[in-house]
């Protein structure tokens, strides 16, 4: 049975996928470059404004494939850190990751399913301007944008970034499994709920630990996440 947190999941990604020609307008060469607003009415419940925008850390962590990294001008990494986090602040999104030439990517994101979350362009058409480009068209994938307040100092090599600090962190296309997982679990447990409009909530201390990954033609890691 599908659980209530696969549901607030899929939402965004079923509004942009069920979206019919009909409601794309398109140029005469047949490419879609209007924003949404042109399409119709512009959403201005208090939902489409809590959810319009991402999130704003004091710093962003990075993955590495030898580790994870809070402070990014410094040269060591490190394993693994805990720090609050507070799920009425997570932003989840449908993405698209853009392959351009010289192994280049441009990614591209929507919170609400309707538009594009940097251009304001209608979703739909910013998916397929993108696969347009790219030297291989790509699916839409999953992903959320987590912001983390340190509990305590961190050390990363000689550099200490301190307690208080907030850390965003934005999945990767597969690194949002190790999270949907954590939500999951969260979920059954009761530690976070899922209200009306299917917003999260809950404030749970989490452990955010590195995994290396890889196969024949590279190396990378992801984020694995537990309660602390």
């Amino acid at each position: 049975m599908t659980s209530q947190i696969d549901d607030a999941v899929a939402a965004a990604e079923a509004a942009a996928a069920n979206m019919t020609e009909a409601q794309v307008p398109a140029t005469s060469q047949g490419t879609a470059l209007a924003p949404a607003a042109t399409g119709g009415a512009v959403d201005m419940s208090l939902g489409s404004f809590l959810t319009a925008g991402g999130i704003n850390p004091d710093k962003w962590l990075q993955v590495k494939d030898t580790g994870l990294k809070i402070d990014k001008n410094a040269k060591a990494t490190i394993d693994d850190f805990t720090g609050e986090v507070d799920f009425a602040r997570v932003k989840m999104f449908v993405g698209l990751r853009i392959s351009l030439p010289g192994n280049k990517y441009e990614y591209i994101k929507s919170y609400d399913g309707r538009t594009e979350a940097k251009s304001g362009q209608n979703w739909n058409q910013a998916v397929a301007e993108g696969n347009a480009r790219a030297q291989a068209p790509a699916t839409t994938y999953r992903g959320a944008d987590i912001l983390v307040k340190l509990d305590k100092d961190v050390k990363q090599g000689d550099v200490t970034i301190a307690a208080g600090t907030t850390v965003g962190y934005t999945t990767s296309i597969t690194g949002f499994a190790p999270f949907q997982s954590l939500l999951q679990t969260l979920v059954e447990s009761g530690d976070i709920n899922v209200g009306a409009g299917d917003r999260l909530s809950g404030v749970v201390n989490l452990k955010l630990s590195h995994e290396a990954k890889k196969n024949a033609d590279y190396e990378w890691g992801i984020v694995n996440f537990e309660k602390a």
